[in-house]
């Protein structure tokens, strides 16, 4: 199975788990993450947008094509701003999601890995986007704040 994971369905709230990280999602609705007091991110990401890359393993986390209709997109400039934070250098994580769907917009979560999230030890370009270089897993246990 190796990087590939069940996401245990019943999880519960989404907007509970980023509130145990410390970093409550500003509206629950359009939200993609989270940043903590601290400036940690935490990123929603999808399990389907994950590639091998021979630096390792990367997830898209952000979609300019998606959004060229709709810049203003208010989850879109919050995600552009967690970007932002780790290319300056700040540390973040990637909580791992499960789409009901994944050819519809906008996608809702079937499931989530409650139990770790993905640190995240860089970003890089690919085809106008940008993907996080994932790395180790992180027990959720070891980020609570709450």
């Amino acid at each position: 199975m190796g990087w590939m994971m069940e996401i245990d369905p019943m999880s519960g709230s989404l907007s509970k788990h980023f509130e145990k990280l410390g970093a409550p999602l500003k509206n629950f609705r359009w939200s993609w993450g989270a940043a903590r007091a601290d400036d940690v991110v935490f990123l929603r990401v999808w399990q389907d947008q994950c590639r091998k890359l021979d630096k390792g393993l990367a997830v898209r986390v952000t979609d300019h094509v998606a959004y060229e209709k709709n810049p203003e997109n208010a989850g879109r400039k919050e995600r552009l701003s967690h970007v932002r934070l780790l290319a300056e250098g700040r540390q973040g994580y990637a909580v791992m999601c499960k789409a009901t769907d994944k050819d519809i917009s906008p996608r809702k979560v079937a499931s989530f890995d409650r139990q770790s999230v993905f640190s995240i030890t860089g970003t890089l370009e690919i085809d106008g986007d940008t993907w996080a270089l994932l790395g180790p897993r992180v027990p959720v246990a070891a980020l609570d704040t709450a």
